[in-house]
């Protein structure tokens, strides 16, 4: 007897985001997590394991924080190459990027 055939399952593709940054921080990681989960994302965090700059990157956003002192270069370069659009956290540079989150310095400097 042929098998019956089943119906297409349609799923929506969820986006996946790189997390690259210089230096880990725990209280931002917990606000990507908790917009990754508003919005369905995949999070990729191996640099925060790893501890080095994936030599590429094929998904569909990063949020960076390259650092400012000493920016990581290996870093820079993978946001260039990816073409992916890119949140900056706390930007010193002049980098391309689709948007920036940062400190209010003198909001802080008034509390």
């Amino acid at each position: 007897m042929p098998r019956k055939k089943r119906g297409v399952f349609k799923r929506t593709q969820r986006k996946k985001v790189l997390i690259a940054l210089y230096w880990w921080e725990d209280r931002v990681f917990e606000g990507v997590a908790q917009a990754a989960a508003e919005y369905g994302w995949i999070l990729d965090c191996r640099m925060r394991w790893m501890h080095t700059v994936p030599s590429q990157w094929d998904g569909d956003g990063i949020i960076a924080n390259p650092g400012f002192s000493r920016p990581l270069q290996p870093l820079l370069e993978l946001i260039d190459r990816s073409g992916a659009p890119t949140i900056e956290l706390q930007s010193f540079h002049d980098y391309p990027c689709e948007g920036r989150v940062v400190i209010d310095q003198e909001g802080v400097g008034r509390i």
